[in-house]
């Protein structure tokens, strides 16, 4: 009798606080900046043509993998890391200032991008 209702008892406390744990989650995850729900409007157009229909640059192929490459035409990048592609190359061979600064301008409208 006694350990049918150390048993109940148990159950009891362990089913109770599980509604307490749940509801912390939740403050906790609407606190969060991660897991949040965006709302979109689409239309046809917006949405970008697919990689497999674009003719892609050989040095991004080179550089990147078809994943990120993805990714950057997904997000309208495509355009700034094939600029971005092109100022680093010509940063490695000539180390102006300009084009330090060139290249450093374009990888931080990239982060924005990505932001």
């Amino acid at each position: 009798m006694i350990s049918a209702l150390v048993a109940v008892s148990f159950c009891y406390l362990m089913t109770s606080c599980a509604g307490l744990r749940n509801e912390q989650l939740k403050i906790q995850l609407e606190k969060s900046n991660c897991n949040q729900l965006s709302i979109y409007s689409y239309t046809a157009q917006d949405i970008p043509t697919p990689i497999e229909h674009l003719k892609i640059d050989s040095d991004l192929k080179k550089n990147f993998g078809r994943k990120s490459l993805n990714i950057a035409n997904a997000i309208g990048a495509l355009h700034l890391l094939k600029k971005y592609a092109d100022l680093k190359k010509i940063t490695r061979n000539t180390l102006l200032l300009k084009n330090v600064w060139n290249c450093w301008n374009v990888h931080k409208k990239l982060i924005s991008v990505l932001i």
